[in-house]
Formats: C-alpha cells, sequence, structure tokens
C-alpha cells in the first residue's frame, strides 16, 4: 500500500483522478499531514480527518474529473517544497517520461 510509504507528519503533493483518491482513503489513518492537492474530491476525503492539512491549488475547475488546473496552480507549486509526490499516469516511457493527456497538463506539470 502507498500509505505505507509515508511518515507522519510529511508534506505530500497527492494529484487527483483514481490514484489520488484511492491514496486519500488510505490516508485517513495518518496522522498531521500537509496535503497539498488539486482535487476536489481528494480534498473532501482528507478533510474528513480533523488531523490534516489540506492545500487546495488554485483556478477553473475541470468538470470531468473535479480538478483545478492552469496557471496559478503551476506559479503555486513552484514555490512549495514536498516530502512525496503521489500521481496516476498513463504511461511511463523507457526514459521515465511521463504521459499525460492534454497538452494543458503538459505545461501544468513541466518545471
Amino acid at each position: 500500500m502507498t500509505a505505507n510509504l509515508i511518515k507522519d507528519g510529511e508534506i505530500l503533493l497527492l494529484v487527483g483522478e483514481s490514484t489520488g483518491i484511492a491514496v486519500a482513503h488510505e490516508l485517513l489513518y495518518h496522522e498531521n499531514l500537509t496535503n497539498i492537492t488539486d482535487s476536489l474530491i481528494v480534498s473532501s476525503i482528507l478533510l474528513q480527518h480533523s488531523k490534516h492539512t489540506v492545500i487546495m491549488l488554485g483556478r477553473t475547475v475541470n468538470p470531468d474529473d473535479h480538478a483545478v488546473c492552469g496557471t496559478l496552480s503551476r506559479i503555486i507549486l513552484k514555490q512549495l517544497l514536498v516530502d512525496k509526490v503521489i500521481l496516476g499516469t498513463k504511461a511511463i516511457s523507457v526514459d521515465c517520461s511521463l504521459s499525460v493527456e492534454t497538452p494543458e497538463e503538459v505545461e501544468f506539470w513541466r518545471r
């Protein structure tokens, strides 16, 4: 389980979709986590546990995946340091590049 790799007190970037939602449910048993997320669903799950801090990235909400995206989120991410990033991807290439669905996602994850 992914939650076994996470220690209480860590700062996480937890990206939405099915991976983020599944891990969010596992994190309810941890304490004192700071969770940065783009997902309304993930933030809702994490807020069920009062021992977590949730930082919601901002901008336009995508109605398909209930997540935010855009320039403001990218600017915020560049300013934050995290202990671990948990995200799902469509594919990983031999050179360890990740695949995403849209050009907007490429721009979002580019640093």
